[in-house]
């Protein structure tokens, strides 16, 4: 087994980024591939009444075989807005995992 690919474009300075590099090398060390994910989600906006598409990123698609993992990550969660658009993208997941 080849050993993880380590995430050269970490900047020790940026602590979340040091956290994501870690997360990812460790499930490529357990052997799962680790992707990032996308998924729309889709609202009416309440002034104009248009609809629209919202793109969210989810930090961490793991799978290992038919076992898959969504992991999202955030270095501080100060206020409950801030918690609301981490959850958003998960919550929006439209299938069984």
């Amino acid at each position: 087994m080849n050993p993880p690919k380590l995430n050269s474009n970490v900047s020790s300075r940026n602590p979340l980024a040091l956290a994501r590099g870690g997360g990812q090398n460790e499930l490529r060390m357990r052997g799962y591939n680790v992707d990032v994910g996308n998924v729309k989600q889709r609202f009416v906006d309440k002034s104009s009444g248009s609809k629209l598409t919202k793109h969210l990123e989810i930090d961490f698609v793991a799978n290992l075989g038919s076992r898959r993992i969504c992991i999202q990550s955030a270095f501080q969660m100060p206020n409950a807005e801030k918690i609301k658009q981490e959850k958003a993208s998960l919550l929006a997941i439209k299938d069984s995992f």
